[in-house]
């Protein structure tokens, strides 16, 4: 409870110190450890955004990066639970991010065709995310990312 409480204070802080525009994109905590699944809170865009991090055993230096979405009404965790992404991981060293949508019922911005918070650009989360976890001297992993954003 207090590590929880900590955290909401720490990132209400960041709220009120980052400029008036919100316009700062800061990466958060990724204090990660192999073998398990970590949440991690970041700033992007204005607002507070999500996910879960796994980090295997097998994880070794210039590991790929793997983005896993949930589906709509889903979320983070059910998708960590119900893909395979965390067994495939493990057998072949890479990182798997599990971002979380936002909304009461989640879902993606699909533009004109889907979904709302149609406000929300979750092209800037994923791009911010692949930012901040392919920094070494934020995310302490040595991540290679095979496609440009």
């Amino acid at each position: 409870m207090c590590r929880f409480s900590f955290l909401c204070l720490f990132v209400l802080m960041a709220m009120l110190v980052s400029s008036p525009s919100y316009s700062n994109n800061w990466c958060g905590f990724m204090n990660w450890k192999p073998g398990q699944l970590r949440s991690v809170f970041m700033w992007v865009d204005g607002r507070v955004r999500h996910y879960s991090l796994y980090v295997p055993h097998s994880y070794q230096e210039d590991a790929a990066l793997v983005l896993d979405f949930h589906g709509q009404a889903s979320n983070k965790f059910i998708q960590y639970n119900a893909s395979c992404w965390k067994q495939t991981a493990d057998r072949h060293g890479f990182v798997v991010a599990f971002p979380q949508a936002l909304g009461f019922i989640p879902t993606w911005n699909g533009g004109d065709y889907c979904c709302y918070p149609k406000s929300e650009n979750d092209v800037v989360f994923a791009s911010a995310l692949v930012s901040c976890l392919s920094d070494s001297s934020r995310s302490g992993l040595a991540i290679v990312i095979r496609f440009p954003i």
